[in-house]
């Protein structure tokens, strides 16, 4: 059974998200604002010099195509397995009356997603959209061709090349995967001991190219990250 967070746990998280995502003053902090379409600009020079050869580059095979390619497994909210569990109880209700079967569906600057009801939109400084449960948070960062465009980076960049982009930009280390369609990264953050894991996929739209993020306790993940491929099966550009 999964265990429901307190809000101290989801400061934690945004806090190591912010971390993660080289912009901590979202959270607090001192240091310079820096939302993804400011790191874009200020990494100009290096994007310019990379090789050439990566518009031919495709995202790594799944390497579990058993399991999404996460190393996640399959639970029913009961504990069991999901291929061979037939029990009958329903999901529990959070606090706000939800259960993770009323969906809600979100429209977004142009980006449309569905979560489960027990997620609440708030407000996160340098991000297009941001949502928390009681056990995961989602990040959604919208970063509109023009910015690109004004400072001489190609809009005609792969979602490889974008999810490359992201990763050397944050310095993250890893694979890409394509999944159902999904180009997706791995990485994980430990914040003052705690370890946390992200799932982070990119789409292209007509004007912009987004980031939706899903992050977890690390020790949820395998249980969590299901359904993170699912809810990013959802979203609409």
């Amino acid at each position: 059974m999964k265990t429901k967070r307190t809000k101290s746990m989801i400061l934690a998280l945004l806090i190591a998200l912010c971390v993660a995502l080289g912009a901590f003053t979202a959270c607090g902090s001192e240091e310079k604002p820096q939302s993804g379409g400011n790191n874009s600009q200020n990494n100009n020079e290096n994007n310019k010099k990379e090789d050439d050869s990566k518009e031919n580059e495709k995202p790594q095979e799944d390497p579990h195509p058993d399991d999404h390619g996460c190393g996640c497994e399959f639970h029913c909210h009961c504990g069991n397995d999901a291929g061979s569990c037939d029990c009958d109880e329903e999901e529990p209700e959070d606090d706000h009356g939800h259960s993770h079967e009323e969906d809600v569906t979100y429209s977004i600057e142009g980006l449309i997603i569905t979560l489960p009801g027990d997620f609440i939109q708030e407000e996160l400084q340098g991000q297009t959209a941001y949502f928390e449960s009681n056990e995961a948070i989602a990040v959604i960062l919208k970063e509109e061709f023009t910015t690109f465009e004004a400072i001489g980076i190609s809009t005609d960049m792969s979602l490889v090349e974008y999810a490359e982009l992201l990763m050397e930009l944050y310095g993250h280390e890893g694979d890409i995967y394509e999944l159902e369609g999904l180009i997706f990264f791995e990485y994980e953050a430990t914040i003052t001991g705690t370890d946390f894991s992200y799932f982070a996929t990119v789409f292209r739209g007509d004007d912009a190219y987004w980031m939706v993020q899903f992050a977890c306790l690390s020790d949820d993940y395998d249980e969590l990250c299901e359904e993170f491929v699912e809810w990013s099966l959802t979203v609409e550009v």
